[in-house]
């Protein structure tokens, strides 16, 4: 009995085993589901026979046998191999992807994933190199482990709840250009805009587009590794450590600048950078691991180390058996040969020599002398001084230097060479040089920056830029500053800010679109009917579109209509002073805005004016002078001392001559985006008055011409015996319409209920 007993038991089990497992696994739709082994009512998404191919959507809910599950985690290798798989769509229910879930889905080009999803495994995304993009949710916390390597990303935003990043999470990115953490993450960070993951101090993660930012001290493990379309690097002088694997397999590194400060490099570091044939190792450096260089393309080594220290033989050897130490040249420094001939490791070297000194060398022109200093054993060279009368100066990316014909590439320039300098614009050569601090500091008339290179600008060097109206021209998205408005990309800026800036300069040396651009100047002078004051000059780089005040937009008298805002407007012409409907670039205007007591509040402008345009042409500075009998009129677009030369308007009252009533020499420097007088040959000439060429400015003219005038229902009837120009005025004394009289009857119907004043005559509309 017991014997029966028993092997009814175990068939009872195997029954219920077998039930189980059933009931735990099953296909539906063609997705494989596993009932959640912590809650019966939810399932993960599994591998199964099936092989997933096309445009796969995941469903937020099922129901099987009658019951209803909730979708909540794709598994472990659920869709592993899929390589006909080439989009996913994964419902607001899932808040977990397992290790491997899309590994190797070679032909995935679209992934959408859930609002929910907190957590994204080892290896999910790794080797999904058609996948150009991918939007992290908000409610991610944890990315694991490889999550994407080698996937076809270029561009990457870690959310704002991300506090997990575990190691090698973009290795083989070759196409990753751009990586950005939310600024309100608590525990990662890309601060100075460097494309790149840091936390605290240490980098971890990098693509191409890196700029390494000048407070990181260490670079984290394998934060570059396989980043194949890395070029060059410069490690700034605050890092004192270099991780395991931090550049391996970097195939197209050329140019590794490193920290002064480091002090060790980790195992397989700079493994495989084929490409990399020069390296400086600084004095700073006491410990190398082993495999540091293996299989690099080092031919030269620079040690500044006085006291070498031992290291591995593996640490510049390679797979053909001792070609480092065979071929490469190892410079130390004088007198120390033999102390690295003895040391374990550097000994392997059959090249030994003392270092170079480097070369002084100086190239001029007839306006320019360059200096530089001329490393011969790196035929690099770093500029450390430039004199220049030129306003416009460009950066060599290499030279020839004449005694030995070699070509130097130049890849430094020294702190503040570029420093207090007159340059107006500074071209920059596509090559990444490393350039000192204080770079630009009082270089107040730099005006626009070329930079052809890839990389973004520091933080440092933005900040060393006097002029808030510069203009910082780039050819790359990846090389956009931080903290810098003024930027145009490929002849397109998004958004242009010009401002008024003393002892500065504007300059535009080539043509570009802006999406929108403005400047904006404070008017306070006062104005007065019958008067000729008030008045201030403007020249601007634009076709101005709109003009914002405080209350709402005004216009040119010349354009306003009845019961709009309007403010004087006068182009110079041979005939003097004349009505512009509108300010065009690059020329020299007079401009007043209705400022006094006698004029009613709604026409009275003071305060900031902003002048702005959408989608307008900003041609290359091209200054456009006007003349009037012997006198010359000038846009100004760079600060000019006061001279006996310069004639410019009066800000303040001098001698008998109200505020803005006359063009004086001697009293005043011409700033940016104001106009100047010159009058040649009177030099004893004190003031050119605005009314010598301004007839009617300010104040209300009479028609010349009898009229016969009458009001009917609103409408005005004129009768006139002429042709002429007839100007209707506010009782204020501002126009408010111009028109064009005929010979015989005018009718006037488009005036708003008010009075006006018409020749001379008091009207009422009703």
């Amino acid at each position: 009995m017991n014997t029966i007993f028993k092997a009814t038991l175990c068939l009872f089990t195997l029954i219920a085993t077998f039930t189980n497992a059933f009931a735990e696994k099953f296909e539906l739709g063609g997705i494989n589901y596993e009932i959640s082994s912590t809650n019966s009512s939810e399932v993960i998404v599994v591998s199964g026979n099936s092989k997933y191919k096309g445009n796969v959507t995941i469903p937020s809910e099922i129901n099987y046998l009658g019951k209803t599950y909730s979708v909540i985690s794709i598994g472990e290798s659920a869709f592993k191999s899929c390589s006909e798989l080439s989009s996913i769509a994964l419902p607001n229910s899932v808040t977990t992807i397992e290790d491997y879930a899309f590994w190797f889905c070679s032909n995935l080009e679209s992934v959408e994933l859930s609002t929910s999803l907190t957590s994204i495994g080892s290896w999910v995304f790794s080797g999904t190199s058609k996948l150009k993009n991918i939007s992290l949710p908000a409610s991610l916390k944890s990315i694991k482990s490889n999550a994407f390597n080698n996937s076809g990303f270029k561009t990457i935003f870690i959310p704002e709840n991300v506090v997990d990043i575990q190691g090698n999470v973009f290795v083989g990115c070759k196409d990753l250009s751009s990586i950005e953490v939310d600024e309100n993450n608590k525990v990662y960070d890309s601060h100075d805009n460097c494309s790149a993951i840091i936390k605290s101090s240490t980098l971890i993660s990098g693509c191409k587009s890196t700029t390494i930012p000048s407070d990181i001290t260490t670079i984290g493990e394998s934060a570059f590794e396989s980043c194949s379309e890395l070029v060059s690097i410069i490690i700034p002088n605050s890092v004192t450590a270099i991780e395991d694997n931090a550049f391996r397999f970097c195939s197209n590194l050329e140019s590794v600048e490193l920290s002064t400060s480091l002090t060790s490099i980790g195992s397989w570091v700079f493994s495989g950078t084929s490409k990399l044939y020069n390296i400086v190792l600084p004095s700073s450096v006491n410990e190398i691991k082993n495999y540091a260089f293996y299989n690099s393309g080092l031919r030269t080594i620079i040690s500044e180390i006085y006291t070498p220290f031992s290291i591995d033989k593996s640490v510049f050897d390679d797979y053909n058996a001792h070609e480092c130490y065979n071929n490469a040249t190892l410079y130390v420094k004088e007198g120390r040969i033999s102390i690295y001939q003895n040391t374990d490791g550097w000994k392997e070297f059959v090249n030994i020599q003392k270092i170079e000194p480097t070369l002084n060398y100086a190239i001029s022109s007839r306006t320019t002398t360059i200096s530089y200093s001329l490393n011969p054993m790196l035929k690099t060279g770093t500029i450390i001084g430039i004199n220049s009368t030129d306003e416009h100066i460009s950066i060599p990316a290499k030279i020839t230097y004449s005694k030995d014909g070699e070509e130097y590439l130049i890849n430094k320039i020294n702190d503040r060479v570029l420093a207090h300098k007159d340059f107006v614009t500074i071209t920059f050569p596509k090559q990444k040089q490393v350039l000192g601090s204080g770079m630009f500091e009082g270089s107040y008339k730099l005006s626009a920056i070329i930079w052809n290179r890839e990389d973004s600008p520091s933080r440092e060097l933005i900040s060393t830029i006097e002029n808030p109206n510069l203009l910082f021209y780039t050819s790359s998205m990846n090389a956009v500053p931080c903290n810098l408005s003024n930027t145009i990309i490929n002849g397109v800026a998004e958004n242009i800010i010009l401002t008024d800036a003393p002892e500065t300069n504007f300059y535009c040396p080539q043509q570009f679109t802006a999406k929108k651009i403005t400047y904006t100047h404070k008017y306070t002078l006062e104005t007065e009917k019958g008067v000729v004051q008030g008045w201030e000059s403007i020249a601007l780089p634009f076709d101005v579109q709109t003009y914002e005040t405080a209350n709402g937009e005004a216009k040119p008298y010349a354009i306003a209509k009845a019961g709009e805002r309007r403010f004087w407007l006068r182009e110079l012409t041979s005939g003097g002073f004349k009505e512009a409907e509108a300010i065009k670039a690059n020329i020299p205007y007079i401009i007043s805005m209705p400022n006094w007591e006698g004029y009613q509040d709604f026409y009275n402008i003071e305060g900031n004016v902003t002048f702005s345009s959408i989608n307008v042409v900003i041609p290359k500075t091209n200054i456009q002078k006007v003349s009037f009998d012997n006198r010359t009129f000038w846009p100004c677009f760079s600060t000019l001392k006061s001279h006996s030369d310069i004639y410019v308007l009066n800000k303040e009252k001098i001698d008998n001559y109200a505020p803005g009533s006359s063009f004086m020499n001697n009293i005043r420097r011409a700033n940016p985006f104001e106009c100047y007088f010159t009058y040649p040959g009177n030099t004893e000439t004190r003031a050119i008055n605005i009314s010598e060429m301004l007839g009617d400015a300010n104040s209300i003219e009479k028609y010349s011409v009898n009229l016969d005038l009458k009001i009917e229902n609103g409408t005005i009837y004129i009768n006139c015996t002429h042709e002429g120009l007839l100007v209707i005025y506010s009782l204020s004394g501002q126009p408010i319409k111009k028109v064009n009289l005929l010979s015989g009857k005018n009718v006037i119907n488009d005036l708003t209920k008010g009075v006006y004043v018409i020749n001379g005559n008091k009207i009422t509309i009703l």
